[in-house]
Protein backbone atom coordinates (compact mmCIF):
# COMPACT_ATOMS: atom_id res chain seq x y z
CA UNK A 1 0.00 0.00 0.00
CA UNK A 2 1.44 2.83 -1.04
CA UNK A 3 1.45 5.90 1.88
CA UNK A 4 0.98 9.42 1.71
CA UNK A 5 3.60 11.16 3.79
CA UNK A 6 4.10 14.50 4.84
CA UNK A 7 6.58 16.68 6.88
CA UNK A 8 5.68 18.97 9.02
CA UNK A 9 7.31 22.27 9.22
CA UNK A 10 5.93 23.66 12.51
CA UNK A 11 7.82 25.79 14.37
CA UNK A 12 8.32 24.91 18.02
CA UNK A 13 9.20 27.20 21.39
CA UNK A 14 12.25 25.14 22.08
CA UNK A 15 14.57 23.14 19.88
CA UNK A 16 13.51 19.63 19.30
CA UNK A 17 15.48 16.85 20.84
CA UNK A 18 16.44 13.78 18.97
CA UNK A 19 15.56 10.57 20.51
CA UNK A 20 18.03 7.98 21.52
CA UNK A 21 17.53 4.55 19.92
CA UNK A 22 19.09 2.85 22.51
CA UNK A 23 16.41 4.16 24.94
CA UNK A 24 12.75 4.35 22.52
CA UNK A 25 11.40 0.60 24.26
CA UNK A 26 7.68 1.54 23.11
CA UNK A 27 5.36 3.35 20.40
CA UNK A 28 2.41 4.34 21.63
CA UNK A 29 -0.90 4.53 19.98
CA UNK A 30 -3.56 7.88 20.29
CA UNK A 31 -6.28 9.22 19.21
CA UNK A 32 -6.75 13.10 19.54
CA UNK A 33 -10.33 12.70 20.94
CA UNK A 34 -11.38 14.60 17.89
CA UNK A 35 -13.50 13.12 15.10
CA UNK A 36 -11.88 15.69 12.95
CA UNK A 37 -8.25 17.50 13.66
CA UNK A 38 -6.20 19.09 11.16
CA UNK A 39 -2.50 18.98 12.18
CA UNK A 40 -2.45 22.74 12.54
CA UNK A 41 -5.16 22.56 15.13
CA UNK A 42 -3.41 20.00 17.30
CA UNK A 43 -0.05 21.88 17.14
CA UNK A 44 -2.01 24.73 18.63
CA UNK A 45 -4.16 22.83 21.00
CA UNK A 46 -0.95 21.93 22.78
CA UNK A 47 0.87 25.22 22.19
CA UNK A 48 -1.95 26.14 24.39
CA UNK A 49 -1.52 23.58 26.56
CA UNK A 50 2.21 24.98 27.31
CA UNK A 51 3.57 22.67 25.53
CA UNK A 52 6.70 23.17 22.97
CA UNK A 53 4.19 22.30 20.26
CA UNK A 54 2.90 19.50 18.02
CA UNK A 55 3.16 16.44 20.28
CA UNK A 56 2.90 13.26 18.20
CA UNK A 57 5.77 11.98 16.57
CA UNK A 58 3.27 10.94 13.63
CA UNK A 59 0.21 11.79 12.95
CA UNK A 60 -2.88 9.76 10.77
CA UNK A 61 -5.78 11.45 9.22
CA UNK A 62 -8.69 9.24 8.61
CA UNK A 63 -7.85 10.04 4.45
CA UNK A 64 -4.98 7.67 5.35
CA UNK A 65 -2.57 10.36 5.22
CA UNK A 66 0.41 10.78 7.24
CA UNK A 67 2.00 13.51 8.60
CA UNK A 68 5.43 13.61 10.57
CA UNK A 69 5.41 15.62 13.55
CA UNK A 70 8.01 15.68 16.04
CA UNK A 71 9.62 12.60 13.89
CA UNK A 72 12.63 11.08 15.44
CA UNK A 73 12.71 13.45 18.70
CA UNK A 74 11.23 13.96 21.90
CA UNK A 75 7.49 14.18 21.74
CA UNK A 76 5.04 15.15 24.03
CA UNK A 77 2.77 12.23 24.23
CA UNK A 78 3.08 10.20 27.20
CA UNK A 79 4.21 12.42 30.31
CA UNK A 80 7.35 10.78 31.82
CA UNK A 81 8.10 8.64 29.29
CA UNK A 82 8.51 10.77 26.10
CA UNK A 83 12.24 10.06 25.97
CA UNK A 84 11.82 6.13 26.08
CA UNK A 85 8.85 6.23 23.46
CA UNK A 86 7.37 7.01 20.00
CA UNK A 87 4.00 7.84 19.83
CA UNK A 88 1.31 7.62 16.99
CA UNK A 89 -1.93 9.11 16.79
CA UNK A 90 -4.94 8.57 14.49
CA UNK A 91 -7.18 11.19 13.88
CA UNK A 92 -10.59 10.41 15.30
CA UNK A 93 -12.22 9.75 18.78
CA UNK A 94 -13.21 6.32 19.40
CA UNK A 95 -14.45 6.41 22.02
CA UNK A 96 -17.70 7.88 20.69
CA UNK A 97 -16.63 6.67 16.95
CA UNK A 98 -17.14 2.94 15.36
CA UNK A 99 -13.21 1.51 15.15
CA UNK A 100 -11.27 2.74 12.03
CA UNK A 101 -11.48 0.84 9.44
CA UNK A 102 -9.21 -2.04 8.21
CA UNK A 103 -6.87 -0.16 6.18
CA UNK A 104 -6.31 2.79 8.21
CA UNK A 105 -5.34 -0.08 10.94
CA UNK A 106 -3.11 -1.21 8.69
CA UNK A 107 -1.64 2.48 7.80
CA UNK A 108 -1.20 2.52 11.83
CA UNK A 109 0.63 -0.58 11.78
CA UNK A 110 2.73 -0.13 8.38
CA UNK A 111 3.89 3.28 10.55
CA UNK A 112 4.90 1.20 13.71
CA UNK A 113 7.19 -1.06 11.67
CA UNK A 114 8.50 1.05 9.89
CA UNK A 115 9.30 3.19 13.11
CA UNK A 116 10.70 -0.34 14.72
CA UNK A 117 13.18 -0.62 11.92
CA UNK A 118 14.95 2.61 13.46
CA UNK A 119 13.86 2.29 16.82
CA UNK A 120 14.95 -1.19 17.27
CA UNK A 121 14.49 -1.61 20.85
CA UNK A 122 10.93 -0.54 20.26
CA UNK A 123 9.97 -3.94 21.04
CA UNK A 124 6.71 -3.26 22.94
CA UNK A 125 3.12 -1.56 21.35
CA UNK A 126 0.73 -0.40 23.94
CA UNK A 127 -2.79 1.97 24.04
CA UNK A 128 -1.66 5.30 25.88
CA UNK A 129 -3.96 3.98 28.45
CA UNK A 130 -1.37 1.17 29.30
CA UNK A 131 0.76 3.33 30.86
CA UNK A 132 -1.70 6.91 31.87
CA UNK A 133 -4.91 7.54 33.17
CA UNK A 134 -6.99 7.94 29.79
CA UNK A 135 -9.47 6.09 27.72
CA UNK A 136 -7.08 6.91 24.62
CA UNK A 137 -7.20 5.67 22.06
CA UNK A 138 -10.82 5.19 22.78
CA UNK A 139 -12.97 2.13 23.78
CA UNK A 140 -13.02 1.44 20.47
CA UNK A 141 -9.73 1.04 18.95
CA UNK A 142 -9.19 -2.39 17.94
CA UNK A 143 -5.64 -2.74 19.71
CA UNK A 144 -5.87 -6.63 18.98
CA UNK A 145 -6.45 -5.93 15.18
CA UNK A 146 -3.44 -3.67 15.25
CA UNK A 147 -1.40 -6.23 16.69
CA UNK A 148 -2.16 -8.78 14.15
CA UNK A 149 -1.92 -6.05 11.56
CA UNK A 150 1.42 -6.05 12.59
CA UNK A 151 2.45 -9.44 12.63
CA UNK A 152 1.87 -9.88 9.38
CA UNK A 153 3.69 -7.19 7.94
CA UNK A 154 6.49 -7.04 10.51
CA UNK A 155 9.73 -8.06 8.30
CA UNK A 156 11.61 -9.67 11.91
CA UNK A 157 9.82 -11.81 13.86
CA UNK A 158 11.65 -11.13 16.98
CA UNK A 159 10.77 -7.20 16.07
CA UNK A 160 7.37 -7.22 18.32
CA UNK A 161 6.72 -8.82 22.13
CA UNK A 162 3.30 -7.76 22.91
CA UNK A 163 0.74 -10.99 23.14
CA UNK A 164 -2.53 -10.74 22.04
CA UNK A 165 -3.63 -12.63 25.93
CA UNK A 166 -1.82 -9.71 27.29
CA UNK A 167 -3.78 -7.30 26.00
CA UNK A 168 -6.95 -8.87 26.12
CA UNK A 169 -6.30 -9.62 30.09
CA UNK A 170 -5.72 -5.66 30.10
CA UNK A 171 -9.00 -5.16 28.45
CA UNK A 172 -10.69 -7.13 30.71
CA UNK A 173 -9.38 -5.33 33.72
CA UNK A 174 -11.03 -2.04 31.94
CA UNK A 175 -14.04 -3.79 31.36
CA UNK A 176 -14.46 -5.00 34.85
CA UNK A 177 -14.05 -1.77 36.22
CA UNK A 178 -16.41 0.01 33.44
CA UNK A 179 -19.03 -2.10 35.29
CA UNK A 180 -17.95 -1.57 38.43
CA UNK A 181 -17.96 2.21 37.77
CA UNK A 182 -21.45 1.65 36.32
CA UNK A 183 -22.78 -0.17 39.53
CA UNK A 184 -21.79 2.44 41.75
CA UNK A 185 -23.36 5.36 39.53
CA UNK A 186 -26.61 2.82 39.88
CA UNK A 187 -26.59 2.51 43.61
CA UNK A 188 -25.52 6.53 44.33
CA UNK A 189 -29.01 7.31 42.10
CA UNK A 190 -30.62 5.00 44.46
CA UNK A 191 -29.29 6.47 47.50
CA UNK A 192 -29.77 10.21 46.59
CA UNK A 193 -33.62 9.29 45.58
CA UNK A 194 -34.10 7.75 48.82
CA UNK A 195 -32.55 10.85 50.88
CA UNK A 196 -34.25 13.13 48.90
CA UNK A 197 -37.67 11.11 49.49
CA UNK A 198 -36.69 11.10 53.36
CA UNK A 199 -36.33 15.18 53.39
CA UNK A 200 -39.73 15.48 51.25
CA UNK A 201 -41.77 14.01 54.41
CA UNK A 202 -39.92 16.65 56.84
Amino acid sequence: MRIKIIKTNFTYKQPLIPLDPNKVDTIFIHHPAAVTAMPEQIHQWHLEKGWNGFGYNEYIRKDGTVYIGRGDNVGAQMANYNSKSYGICLEGNYDIEDAPSDELINIVAERVVEAQKRLYKATNVLPHFAKFNTSCPGKNFPMLKLYKAINKIKLNEDVIIVKDDRFEKLEQKVSDLDKKVTQLTEIMSILDEKVTNRFKGL
